[in-house]
This record gives structure tokens, sequence and C-alpha cells, in this order.
């Protein structure tokens, strides 16, 4: 990534905060796509490695990548700070979830491409290990979900979300139900 993205992003009024699953449900500035870039652009500077504390917040759901009006790969560049394979999917450009065709009772993976949408967020924070490297930011994730799901009964097609998401007390039904 030249320089111009690194600076893009890193000093971006934080356009990509509101689809951040961590960010939103933590609360946590160090959360943000914009302050863990930054911390990787210092890092690059500086010569040295990524700082894991600094990016360890990013659960690489792609939410950021896929919301970036600067069309900038924040996390597939976060993923290769940190030294970890890339999570997002080589389809960033997916529609957002909840369009006008959307099933408002489906839960939509960050796995399918979720961007979040009203109601919703990306990512149930299970995500590929992020639960055992960040437990506390995992299971406010899970539970900020619950708090926007109210109850309502919604499908995912992914078991492992579906049981994340129902150990923390959302309505999950079986896919298709």
């Amino acid at each position: 990534m030249d320089s111009i993205e690194w600076a893009t992003c890193t000093f971006c009024p934080r356009l990509c905060r509101h689809v951040c699953p961590t960010a939103v449900a933590t609360g946590l500035e160090s959360a943000t796509a914009t302050a863990m870039m930054a911390a990787a652009w210092l890092a690059a500077e500086t010569g040295e490695a990524a700082d894991p504390e600094a990016l360890a917040l990013c659960l690489g759901c792609g939410a950021c990548t896929r919301h970036c009006k600067h069309h900038i790969p924040v996390a597939e560049r976060l993923d290769a700070a940190a030294g970890r394979p890339s999570l997002t999917r080589a389809d960033a450009a997916l529609p957002p979830v909840g369009g006008p065709d959307a099933d408002p009772n489906r839960f939509t993976t960050c796995f399918e491409g979720s961007v979040g949408a009203p109601h919703q967020l990306a990512c149930c924070g299970r995500r590929d290990g992020f639960a055992d490297r960040e437990p506390a930011a995992a299971r406010a994730v899970a539970e900020e979900n619950v708090r926007l799901l109210n109850g309502r009964a919604v499908s995912c097609s992914d078991p492992e979300c579906a049981s994340w998401l129902r150990k923390h007390g959302a309505n999950i039904v079986e896919e298709g139900s």
C-alpha cells in the first residue's frame, strides 16, 4: 500500500466507524479502523513490526473495506500488518445487506459479505479465533447484536455464528424456518 493510501485512511474522519462491529460494540477509539491503520502506518514508517496489541481488535470481517469511500482494502492491510492471513473475501464489493429485496428475518454473517444494515452489525464476534484472542470485545459484539435484534427471531446460515449468538441471548432460528 502506498503512503497516500495509508495517510488517507489514517487521517480519514472515521467514515467507516459505524460499520465496524468491534468499534460500535466496545466504543473504543483503539477499535476503529482509523486507529489501527495509524498504528500500522507508524510501524511501517519506522521500519518496526506492527504492535500486535494495536491491531488485535480487528475482526477481519471486511465491513470497513466494503464501506470505504476511498476504496482502500483496509481489512486486508490490517491483516498483513498483523502478520495473519487475510480473512476478507475477494468480492468485497458485495451490496450491503438490507437492500430492497433483503429478508428482514435473516442475519447475514461476515462470511457472506455483510456490511451491516439498520439494526444489524457486520459480524457476530466469534470470527476465526477472535473470541479467544479478545474475549471481552467478542462478547461485546455479540451482546450488541442481541440488543439490536431486540428479541426478533432471525435465521443465520453459519452454525457457529448461530450458536455464538444464541449463547449470548439471540433468538436464532434454523435457516429457512
